[in-house]
């Protein structure tokens, strides 16, 4: 398999992050990037979502418009908290 040099730029916290994944894995950071571009691909043919079908089947059964979130949050706290 040919190869091309790649320069990527991130935050150094997430370089660290994905160093530390790679090590523990014995594993390079190239090769670390080209299986998570294999799983990308294979979930892009199997046609799997990035969010689970069991969320997507939910999201959107209640309209925004018909909850105050923040008063529902305020009243979850104070009834959790008493």
């Amino acid at each position: 398999m040919s190869t091309v040099p790649l320069h990527l730029e991130l935050p150094a916290d997430e370089v660290e992050s994905l160093r530390a994944f790679a090590i523990a894995h014995g594993l390079t950071m190239a090769e670390l990037v080209s299986r998570w571009a294999q799983s990308l691909k294979a979930a892009n043919r199997s046609g799997l979502s990035a969010i689970h079908p069991d969320v997507i089947a939910i999201t959107g059964l209640v309209p925004r418009e018909w909850m105050d979130v923040k008063t529902e949050h305020q009243h979850h706290v104070l009834t959790k908290h008493r």
